[in-house]
């Protein structure tokens, strides 16, 4: 049996469309206070969307299956996205919306 030697990373765009933060540079300072107890990767970006200036773009099949037990108390976007993808093929990347 050959083992695959490549392993497969699937990229989350996040898209920062706050005139507030116009920098890409920026990400890295928005801060995020939530919660989540065994709670869909689904509905966990759609809290974040609705709560802070940015967007998520992914295919729903990638992450169907993947659930969040974490809490964050103005913890920065980034790492906060880190913990919640530990463990997973999953990485993220930002894109500002100005550019």
């Amino acid at each position: 049996m050959i083992k695959n030697l490549y392993h497969l990373h699937i990229t989350f765009i996040v898209l920062l469309y706050s005139p507030l933060l116009t920098k890409a540079q920026d990400v890295t300072e928005l801060k995020i206070t939530a919660s989540f107890e065994d709670k869909q990767l689904i509905n966990v970006i759609t809290d974040i969307e609705v709560k802070y200036p940015v967007r998520f773009f992914f295919d729903q099949e990638w992450i169907k299956d993947i659930r969040i037990t974490e809490s964050f108390s103005n913890d920065r976007l980034d790492s906060s996205l880190n913990r919640m993808l530990r463990g997973t093929e999953l990485t993220w990347t930002f894109y500002d919306s100005n550019y």
